[in-house]
């Protein structure tokens, strides 16, 4: 009976999301409804979800972790949430998103911090921190989750769950010759899952970029070719914690027969700089705008953190030429990745460059 697995999960999330704050809008009546016409023959009939408030659910407020947007209501589902409640996923409620997804910690000041469930004096990261909670704590075994820069892959590391971005364009609902870096996808407690979960919301239309992947049944049998990436984005270098990780990493590659190779990220790689921000500038500023239009006045600190108001004051500095660059480098990064991906099955290397941060340490305030 999917009405079980909703009660379950509904007491689990009860019982600790007070001390860690993972979900920060609860619709479990709504849950116990759908849970009651369920189609069973869906193949993930009743599984108990989470969406992240960074997407519309109908009838249910959609806040992007903002004090802008506490009274917004969603009037329709977003194109991917359709697409996962078409897979029988069953939604119990949103889960806590830094202000717009735009830091990798979840600390908004409307809603207050997501706590490490491993130390609760540690970051969850972000931009899906409370994601990677519900799922590390087990109020959900998948949530709805998204990653431009990290939003997926930062969370699922910080809480030891598994998170995997995938290819722009991927997913139902992303749009073809996209630039943007978000995609949509989940957090889960394994690969079979994840791979699951994207599967089923992959696009499939005759319009899609990428041909779709098959479902991922059994270990694969060939060995890889696998190029080690040691320093990270403006050669950033891992603190000693990091690396004597990624050291026990390469030594289990190589001992299941892998061939494991050092090789490093393309100049156009480790030179983004606020490319990716300059590739989103617009799409912000028509959100503030929209915003102050709604209100009548400009938006200042009583709407947006000051992260967030500083973001907007160099988006609205960025020309129409250095937009023109940015698309320009993103073209070539793919390319040059792409390149890459030519002599190696994978890369491997790590997600940040040190362990889990306090909180505080990246809180949007003054």
């Amino acid at each position: 009976n999917p009405s079980h697995f909703i009660e379950e999960a509904c007491r689990i999330i009860d019982l600790l999301n007070p001390s860690l704050n993972a979900v920060n809008t609860a619709f479990f009546d709504h849950a116990f409804e759908m849970a009651k016409h369920i189609d069973r023959r869906k193949p993930f009939a009743g599984v108990p979800y989470m969406i992240k408030d960074l997407s519309d659910y109908k009838g249910f407020r959609t806040a992007y972790g903002s004090r802008s947007m506490l009274n917004n209501i969603s009037q329709k589902n977003s194109t991917y949430v359709n697409a996962v409640i078409e897979q029988g996923f069953i939604p119990l409620g949103k889960t806590n998103t830094p202000e717009h997804g735009s830091l990798p910690t979840t600390e908004p000041l409307a809603f207050g911090p997501t706590l490490n469930p491993w130390n609760l004096e540690y970051s969850s990261g972000g931009s899906s921190g409370g994601a990677a909670v519900a799922v590390s704590t087990g109020m959900v075994p998948i949530a709805h989750a998204s990653d431009g820069g990290g939003s997926i892959r930062i969370p699922a590391s910080n809480c030891g769950v598994f998170g995997l971005k995938v290819s722009r364009g991927r997913h139902i609902g992303s749009s073809q010759g996209d630039l943007s870096f978000s995609v949509k996808g989940a957090i889960s407690r394994s690969v079979r899952d994840s791979v699951g979960h994207l599967y089923h919301t992959q696009r499939t239309d005759s319009r899609a970029p990428l041909p779709p992947i098959n479902f991922v049944k059994r270990p694969l049998k060939r060995r890889l070719k696998i190029g080690l990436i040691i320093n990270g984005v403006d050669n950033v270098v891992p603190s000693d914690e990091v690396l004597n990780a990624l050291d026990e990493t390469v030594s289990l590659c190589e001992a299941l027969g892998h061939k494991v190779s050092p090789t490093a990220f393309p100049a156009s790689v480790i030179e983004m700089g606020n490319t990716m921000l300059i590739s989103r500038a617009q799409t912000l500023l028509d959100y503030y705008d929209n915003v102050a239009k709604r209100l009548g006045r400009p938006v200042d600190e009583r709407e947006f953190e000051p992260w967030t108001l500083q973001q907007m004051a160099y988006c609205q500095t960025i020309t129409e030429n250095q937009s023109i660059n940015a698309l320009r480098h993103i073209k070539k990064m793919t390319a040059d990745m792409l390149n890459i991906h030519q002599k190696f099955d994978l890369l491997l290397m790590p997600v940040l460059a040190t362990k889990p941060v306090k909180l505080g340490y990246l809180k949007s305030s003054k």
